[in-house]
Order: structure tokens, then sequence, then C-alpha cells
């Protein structure tokens, strides 16, 4: 069977999955189906979002799809988009979409252009695993081999094994309901920040 990526749920209850094999839309109707065939990028969905206004984002293997309810936009390294597969979004408290890549750094979607944003930047390494847009307003990112790093106020800063984390190699990131940050690391299990030191 097909292997199931990320799940989340709308704010009009619909139910979306990205799959190995296409992204699945569950409704009261029942279930509507998105792929190549239909017009997305790639088959591969291994990130989803749902923006401010409603739109559904969707990070694949060979670009980012974008559904407004009716039509399936897809953009593409024709677009600005750089020549990697994509794996995790976020929203900032501006409105910018925050793109993970795997190897080509991130990508920041102001709504009108991408730039790519890389070690060359200050980013901790390209390949990037995870986002999160924190409720203070800065955008972490959990990287394969850099550690954290986090943009706010116009740059990068990063925590790696040097100043505090058990691993550079970071998955998963969360926030509580007291903005404290929470993720998991190769080999060491949960970690979480207090505030002032990381825990494990």
């Amino acid at each position: 069977g097909d292997a199931v990526y990320c799940l989340f749920e709308d704010r009009e209850a619909n139910v979306w999955a990205g799959t190995t094999t296409s992204l699945v839309r569950y409704t009261s109707g029942g279930f509507r189906y998105f792929g190549r065939a239909q017009g997305l990028p790639s088959d591969d969905v291994w990130g989803l979002l749902e923006d401010r206004h409603g739109h559904v984002w969707m990070a694949t293997d060979m670009g980012l799809g974008r559904f407004d309810g009716d039509t399936l936009h897809t953009y593409t390294t024709a677009d600005g988009l750089p020549p990697f597969p994509l794996r995790d979004l976020a929203e900032d408290d501006e409105g910018s979409l925050w793109i993970a890549t795997t190897g080509g750094g991130v990508v920041r979607y102001d709504g009108e252009r991408f730039e790519v944003l890389t070690t060359a930047d200050g980013l901790a390494h390209n390949r990037v695993s995870r986002v999160l847009a924190s409720q203070e307003g800065g955008v972490w990112f959990s990287t394969d081999g850099g550690g954290l790093s986090r943009f706010q106020d116009g740059h990068f800063t990063t925590t790696n094994t040097l100043n505090g984390l058990p691993n550079d190699a970071v998955g998963f990131l969360a926030e509580d309901g007291d903005g404290r940050l929470w993720f998991t690391s190769y080999l060491q299990g949960v970690v979480h920040h207090d505030g002032q030191r990381y825990r494990h």
C-alpha cells in the first residue's frame, strides 16, 4: 500500500493526506485524488500547509503545488525553485511561505517571487528536514547534519553540538502552548528548549 508522509485537517474539516502516489482529500462527499495526471509536479507529496487565505500548499519531489479550492497551480524550477526535492512548509507571521528542501537550502515565497537561502546566507546546512514558524515570529529549520537554524530579523542564527545540541541531525519540530521548542534528534530521542537550555 501507499505510505502516508503527512496528514492534516483544513478549516472546512476536509482531511488531506500526502502519500507516495498522490495527494488525497477526503470530504463528506468522498475521496478526491491529485497526482501528476491532475497537474501536481510529482506524485510524492511530503508536506502540506493551509495558508491564511485557505489555500492548500503541497511540497513534492519535483516542485510546489497550490490548491485554491477550484484550481491546482504548480511551481517548479522555471518559477525560481531550486532543483531539489521539497520536504516541508510553514507560513510566517507576515504571510510568507517557507519551504524546506533536501539539498537546496530553504526557500521564501512572498507571493510574488521565490528567494533561495543557503549556507552562503548563514543557514546551518542545505539539507533541511523541517520548518516551523514560531509564536515569537522567527522561523526554525531542522537540518540533516548542521543542527538547528533560526531566521529572525533578516538573518540566521545556528545551534549545534558546539553550543548545546546532543546531535547535529535534527528531525521533527514542534512548539507547545508556552512557546517552547521541541524536536527529535538522531539517536538522542526528544529534545526541548526551555528558553535557556536544550534538555533531552
